[in-house]
């Protein structure tokens, strides 16, 4: 029997199923994967269990360049915690989403959450609406 999560020989991910190929448009040279990673150099085309990871890291990172160029502050907050971590490609993933590295943070327990947080809110409350 398959378990629940690997219908149709795939993980389920934001965008269903890989096996549906909503992310077939992205890995290549028109939407690449974040730099710095260990990505193959061109991931487009069918979603596979080779380049599924690929893929969707550079729909996430097409989504906040769309929402940096229409103005938006995008911050990234990641909790790695020992046993689970972070790899270097989410790490990366992270910063590079971020609109700049003052908004990227990794927490590594509740405490680092809590204070990243706290700068995020004492960020946005200097944000003030121009006429």
């Amino acid at each position: 029997m398959i378990s629940p999560d690997r219908h149709y020989g795939s993980e389920y991910n934001a965008l269903g199923y890989y096996v549906n190929n909503r992310l077939s448009n992205y890995g290549g040279t028109t939407n690449p994967p974040p730099s710095g990673g260990s990505y193959s150099t061109n991931n487009n085309g069918p979603t596979t269990s080779s380049n599924w990871r690929a893929q969707m890291d550079s729909a996430l990172l097409a989504a906040c360049a769309n929402a940096k160029n229409a103005g938006v502050i995008v911050f990234t907050v990641g909790f790695s915690i020992p046993g689970d971590t972070i790899d270097t490609e989410g790490l990366n993933l992270l910063r590079q989403c971020a609109t700049s590295q003052d908004k990227a943070f990794v927490s590594a327990n509740g405490t680092d959450i809590l204070n990243a947080f706290k700068q995020i809110g004492i960020g946005l409350s200097n944000l003030r609406i121009k006429s």
